[in-house]
């Protein structure tokens, strides 16, 4: 019975977080996607495949490459620097058997189609693979015994992350500017992702169950098509005026999808 409580996961767990005590912040909002929904139908029906993921995934990081650049950034031995690029690790379901990650980058280069094209290889790679380079990772540090793993990810943490060295499969800027998870298909509406230590990203965004909803759109009420979006946000990095420029500005990215049909660096 212990294996089904005392898991790799939980045993990770346990070692990378502490009790609740550091700055997060936590923001919800309903995004209007109905205009988005017949684009996605028109770009399908002409042979592509791009889902609402690829479209909330290529809103943010166009956001950060076009309108908060200063948000694509790390902490690095208390000194915040940017980075090379804008990428994404986004988290995936492995068939229903585990939830594995890949990782997109050069998004500040990709149009939506081109990051749609990209990930959907790097999905379908990942699911045939019987190795996941990050499900390697958690299970070796799961087989120590404890309090030695914890000892060992906080050395491994602050080697990779503050003096940007690489130890075995972890590497400097592995879970990219950004992460994303979509819990919709799990049937969950909201969803509140965690703020990984080890990730090294200023934001965690979650994406819940697309539903029709009644709006107010020009004082009339409406049905819309519309998608929550949750985010956690470390709070060392962004404050209240970042988020409002990274919000509006994916809003309004995934309201009008034609505007990522070319690359910012374009």
């Amino acid at each position: 019975m212990s294996e089904l409580f005392d898991t790799p996961w939980r045993r990770m767990t346990a070692a990378i977080f502490d009790r609740p005590r550091d700055g997060k912040v936590f923001g919800m909002m309903d995004i209007d996607v109905t205009e988005a929904m017949a684009w996605l139908r028109q770009k399908n029906a002409e042979g592509h495949r791009v889902t609402l993921t690829h479209l909330v995934t290529t809103a943010v990081a166009h956001t950060l490459a076009e309108d908060c650049p200063q948000l694509n950034c790390r902490i690095r031995l208390g000194r915040v620097s940017a980075r090379d690029d804008v990428a994404c690790r986004l988290a995936i379901d492995r068939d229903g058997k585990d939830v594995g990650s890949v990782l997109i980058r050069d998004l500040e280069k990709k149009s939506i189609l081109e990051v749609a094209a990209e990930l959907n290889e790097r999905i379908a790679e990942q699911r045939r693979s019987e190795n996941d380079p990050s499900m390697q990772n958690r299970n070796a540090l799961a087989r120590l015994p404890w309090p030695m793993r914890k000892w060992v990810y906080d050395g491994v943490r602050w080697l990779v992350n503050e003096a940007g060295v690489q130890v075995g499969g972890f590497r400097p800027g592995m879970f990219g500017s950004f992460m994303l998870t979509n819990v919709g298909p799990l049937g969950l509406t909201v969803g509140y992702p965690a703020l990984m230590p080890a990730s090294d990203v200023p934001f965690v965004i979650a994406m819940g169950k697309a539903a029709r909803k009644p709006l107010v759109i020009d004082e009339e009420i409406v049905i819309r098509d519309t998608i929550p979006i949750c985010a956690t946000i470390d709070h060392r990095v962004v404050d209240g005026a970042g988020v409002a420029r990274l919000a509006k500005g994916a809003i309004a990215r995934v309201e009008d999808p034609s505007r990522m049909e070319r690359a910012p660096s374009a």
